[in-house]
């Protein structure tokens, strides 16, 4: 018996997280950290270099754009998007800054090259990081917050069974209200009858708050400390 529930329970909790977007929109909120631990340390370098060499002032200017992703997301549709494939989600208003865009292609582009070009990509994007604009650092920097905010995140799922004799209409979770769908894969015992089943439920996030910029400080004395590893 407790097979069969359990079974029940992941059929219903797959079929919901199937039919929502919010896998699909965590994903794509994940994959905004096109640069790597070396590259956004480099990056807020730059940003506290325009910063007038203040850590805290860069920090605060990065804090001040990430609260902001709500009323950017509404805004998402109405802004220019980059060409990279990853960035395209991004909620955040893309800067007017041609050498970010150089930047995100070099990195779009960088599994096409050949192992013989590695080194000299690695070059060029080191180069174009350092003539990056504030905003432009503020954009690849509130995107790889976001990223990280976004891996670290708990939902769960709730979720009633009734039985459907009155042709009710599925529908799918908005902000206010859950959503409902069919569900033929519960049977009645005392009978063979198997009635339509309609399920009511709702995914809530949780833990899902932004990553304060200071996160950046202490992701570059890792980075350091790996500077000092020597490969066999």
């Amino acid at each position: 018996a407790d097979s069969i529930l359990l079974d029940f329970i992941c059929s219903v909790v797959s079929r919901i997280l199937h039919r929502e977007e919010l896998l699909r929109n965590l994903l794509s909120m994940q994959l905004l950290d096109v640069i790597d631990g070396d590259g956004v340390i480099r990056v807020y370098d730059r940003l506290v270099h325009l910063c007038d060499g203040s850590n805290s002032k860069a920090e605060e200017l990065l804090d001040k754009s990430m609260v902001c992703v709500e009323e950017a997301v509404r805004e998402q549709s109405k802004k220019p998007q980059l060409l990279g494939k990853d960035l395209a989600k991004s909620p955040f208003e893309l800067p007017n800054c041609s050498v970010l865009h150089k930047l995100i292609e070099e990195v779009d582009s960088f599994q096409s090259h050949s192992t013989n070009d590695v080194d000299s990509t690695h070059e060029l994007c080191v180069r174009l990081v350092e003539q990056l604009s504030q905003q432009g650092c503020i954009y690849l920097l509130q995107n790889w917050l976001l990223s990280l905010a976004m891996c670290d995140v708990s939902f769960f799922t709730t979720f009633q069974c009734f039985a459907d004799d009155q042709g009710t209409n599925e529908e799918y979770q908005i902000i206010n209200n859950g959503g409902k769908m069919h569900f033929d894969g519960v049977k009645d015992e005392k009978s063979s009858f198997r009635p339509r089943t309609m399920i009511y439920y709702e995914v809530k996030v949780v833990d899902c708050d932004a990553k304060p910029a200071k996160k950046l400080r202490s992701r570059r004395k890792v980075e350091d400390v790996f500077q000092f590893i020597i490969p066999w």
